[in-house]
């Protein structure tokens, strides 16, 4: 059964990047700018990124903690590595809220289509996998790797997690 929004998920208010908020666009539209000429990468090359915040903040520890609560069991790591990831990001504030934002989906998803009910292991990470797709831009849910119509419902939920 998933896990029930943790108290920091429900009150939670997304931080809003500078770079964001001086250009007025909001964060899909800076995202698909983004990502409109990508390249490829062999992921062979790929190397962990140097730690650039020595500690975090303990209300982002907790936020952190919250989702990593959810979501954990199928991201293939353990909460300290999971920490470490935000560790070397530049601006681990907004990478907590777009981390936030999957896991709200996640248990939207779950509550409204799945009557909080988890599937197996696989599944789930194929769930979450889809999600991470459609944070980085992705909106054709033919290559999220579900079917089709669970990737229209994770949109769904990933575009308003409370269904409004």
């Amino acid at each position: 059964m998933p896990q029930t929004k943790p108290e920091t998920c429900i009150n939670y208010r997304p931080l809003v990047l500078p770079e964001l908020f001086e250009t007025g666009i909001d964060e899909r539209t800076w995202s698909e700018r983004r990502m409109s000429n990508p390249e490829h990468v062999d992921p062979k090359q790929l190397r962990p990124g140097p730690i650039r915040n020595e500690s975090l903040p303990p209300e982002l520890l907790e936020q952190i903690k919250a989702v990593f609560d959810v979501i954990g069991p199928y991201i293939g790591m353990t909460l300290e590595q999971f920490e470490i990831g935000f560790m070397r990001d530049m601006h681990p504030e907004s990478e907590v809220a777009l981390w936030f934002r999957i896991t709200k989906a996640w248990l939207a998803y779950h509550e409204d289509f799945l009557a909080n009910e988890t599937l197996t292991n696989e599944e789930e990470r194929k769930l979450l996998g889809a999600l991470i797709g459609i944070s980085t831009g992705i909106e054709d849910v033919s290559k999220l790797n579900v079917p089709v119509e669970v990737g229209r419902r994770l949109l769904q939920c990933y575009d308003d997690p409370a269904g409004h």
